[in-house]
């Protein structure tokens, strides 16, 4: 499966939103949530790389400043050139190519899961059909038309 670093983002984001409700994990069959997991696990694989990017980009880029409700400063990317040059640097590692390495989640999978309220963006929904769901049928023909 090969995305980029801001779609295994989103995707993670997704998955997360699918196993938990309010920080509980919700009760779906142990080989659903075993694959649930193993995609997550994938995905965070690769993530831990952004983020730690992310991290060292902030440091690079960013100020101390006094934050309300902090009592000590925090880094923070405020100056304008800054801002500019530390949201390149973030698109570039976005953009990377990684070929996460997981087993698809069938459409019997997926009705499972619809039987569940999820909080979910549109993007992270396109996520999640693009990258974590085997391709269904009649959506694979509405696409080719």
């Amino acid at each position: 499966m090969t995305m980029n670093m801001g779609q295994a983002v989103m995707t993670l984001q997704a998955i997360d939103a699918i196993l938990y409700e309010k920080g509980v994990e919700r009760k779906f069959s142990f080989k659903l949530r075993y694959k649930l997991y193993r995609i997550k696990e994938a995905l965070q694989d690769e993530t831990k790389k952004y983020e730690s990017e992310r991290i060292t980009l902030i440091r690079e880029y960013g100020d101390k400043v006094k934050k309300e409700g902090h009592e000590e400063e925090i880094l923070e990317v405020v100056d304008e050139e800054k801002l500019k040059a530390f949201y390149e640097k973030l698109e570039e590692v976005l953009s990377t190519e990684i070929e996460p390495q997981y087993t698809l989640l069938s459409e019997k999978e997926l009705d499972a899961i619809d039987d569940f309220e999820i909080e979910i963006n549109q993007p992270q929904m396109s996520a999640l059909f693009e990258y974590v769901f085997e391709p269904i049928k009649g959506m694979q023909d509405a696409k080719t038309k």
